[in-house]
């Protein structure tokens, strides 16, 4: 047959790929409190047409207009998360034909970071328990570095009482005292402490003593005028 090309043609179109349904949040559990501080593993259900998942991660009322990441798996490592906040989340997968639609009101699900430690108590260094310094009215004291601390509160005193409130904080593992005191014992123990509240107990754990240098008994002092047997 000839001309069948011109006459006889006819065309079909496949079918679109179906847009994706919303994928269900599998991990972290919904309203769980996770085991990590800083960092979380999310995971959801394959939804069958995906090639890819637009992955929302935020804290607070308003989610992100634009996604945290896309990810070709259903697992997605979050990090840069910051210690005991609630964070929402969800997952809206996509292929050739568009993404999924509604997953934010439908397949939200939250999840809160755990809190950091609250910090140990530090362990006194120097001056050593009990001895007497080289100084009067000066004191260094310094103490170990607890990993989880982000200051010290610092407590040195004379007598039986100890002071209520922290006679200075600092963000090192050492503190300078000044206008001290010669002759004299005094007592003293720091409190790390960090966003999730201070060290407990380091008043009866961790106190020690030290005792400020005597001032020096004077020498004699040598006579100038008048001179000796002088008239």
């Amino acid at each position: 047959a000839v001309g069948c090309d011109a006459t006889n043609k006819t065309t079909f179109t496949t079918a679109a790929i179906p847009v994706p349904v919303c994928a269900t949040n599998t991990l972290p559990a919904n309203a769980s409190t996770i085991g990590t501080q800083t960092t979380a593993t999310l995971t959801w259900g394959s939804v069958a047409t995906a090639t890819s998942y637009d992955v929302y991660i935020w804290t607070g009322a308003t989610a992100p207009v634009t996604p945290t990441a896309n990810t070709a798996t259903t697992t997605y490592s979050a990090t840069g998360l910051t210690a005991s906040t609630l964070y929402n989340w969800y997952v809206v997968p996509k292929n050739a034909s568009g993404p999924a639609v509604g997953c934010d009101a439908t397949n939200k699900t939250t999840f809160t970071t755990a809190a950091i430690p609250v910090p140990v108590c530090a362990t006194n260094t120097l001056p050593a328990n009990a001895s007497t310094i080289g100084t009067q009215t000066t004191a260094t004291l310094t103490w170990g570095s607890v990993a989880t601390a982000t200051s010290y509160d610092v407590y040195i005193w004379t007598g039986a009482t100890a002071p209520v409130t922290p006679t200075a904080n600092t963000a090192t593992a050492t503190y300078a005292a000044t206008g001290l005191t010669a002759s004299t014992l005094y007592n003293w123990y720091v409190v790390p402490k960090n966003a999730s509240g201070p060290a407990v107990g380091c008043d009866a754990t961790n106190t020690t003593t030290f005792t400020t240098a005597a001032i020096p008994v004077p020498v004699c002092a040598t006579n100038t005028l008048p001179a000796n047997a002088s008239t």
